[in-house]
């Protein structure tokens, strides 16, 4: 299982992406996968945005027809977002996105067309786990 600082139990481990552990966690009925990293949760998506600030919609321009929705982690505090299961991809112009690092990262020139998924927030992390974030086995 993954743990907090605290001993809270993020949700439990499912393997190694990397430097990473990917934990699948359940959050308002729906069952999702995140990254965590020793300081940080991050979703398995990058999230793109139409702004040059990362500010308004944010997208995944992955289908997010999978096992596990698509997730993304953006501000306010560490917002856990998943792929709209009702929404529908749609062109976006992509001039930004926030990485799994938290940064809003901005696309040189005019951006790309993408087609776009809809995220829809779920729940602050912060309000529910305080880094660091490490494995522990039984």
């Amino acid at each position: 299982m993954v743990i907090d600082s605290k001993g809270v139990q993020v949700g439990q481990y499912a393997g190694t992406g990397g430097q990473v552990a990917v934990v699948v966690l359940e959050v308002n009925g729906f069952l999702a996968t995140l990254y965590a990293y020793a300081d940080r949760l991050s979703g398995n998506s990058i999230l793109a945005s139409e702004s040059t600030d990362c500010s308004g919609p944010l997208f995944t321009t992955t289908m997010p027809v999978t096992t596990f929705p698509r997730t993304g982690v953006a501000p306010p505090g560490n917002t856990m977002m998943v792929a709209d299961p009702n929404g529908v991809g749609q062109e976006i112009t992509v001039r930004a996105y926030r990485s799994a690092f938290g940064t809003c990262d901005i696309i040189g020139g005019s951006g790309f067309p993408a087609t776009g998924y809809p995220m829809i927030p779920l729940v602050d992390l912060d309000t529910m786990f305080t880094p660091p974030f490490s494995v522990k086995f039984k």
